[in-house]
Formats: C-alpha cells, sequence, structure tokens
C-alpha cells in the first residue's frame, strides 16, 4: 500500500511479492486528508475492503513501509 497527499494505492500480490493478483488506487477527498499514520491506517482498511473477495477465507499478511504503522503494531503487541 501507499499514500500520498492526493491518494491511495495498492497492490495483492502472492507470497513470492512477484505474482500480482490485483491492484487498485483512488484520489483522497477533502475530508480524507489526515496525519500521515490515520491516511495508512486508511489504506490498509480500504485495500482489505477492496480485496475483501480474495481474501476471505484465508489467513493474510498486510505488508508495509510505512514506521508509524509498525509503531502502533509494536504498542499494540506489548
Amino acid at each position: 500500500m501507499d499514500v500520498n497527499s492526493i491518494g491511495l494505492g495498492a497492490v495483492l500480490a502472492q507470497e513470492d511479492g512477484e505474482n500480482i493478483i490485483a491492484f487498485a488506487s483512488r484520489a483522497l477527498s477533502d475530508a480524507e486528508k489526515y496525519s500521515v499514520t490515520e491516511q495508512e491506517c486508511l489504506a490498509v482498511v480500504w485495500a482489505i475492503r477492496k480485496f475483501r473477495l480474495y481474501l476471505e477465507g484465508y489467513q493474510f499478511i498486510v505488508v508495509t513501509n510505512q514506521n508509524s504503522l509498525r509503531w502502533l503494531h509494536y504498542l499494540r503487541n506489548r
């Protein structure tokens, strides 16, 4: 997933990361111009909903390079 000041993007790939199954993107509305951490969380929720048909019934891993989300995950697991 990726977020910038104007939109969200996500890629659904198999475990090796090279076999892409689907990708999606959309623009952010003015009401969605949150902090970077909140926008990254929005991207995760949006992508999971978008790819729900592919993910439902399977375990999956969300991969991100955003330190803000890693920090939130760390806090949750303390």
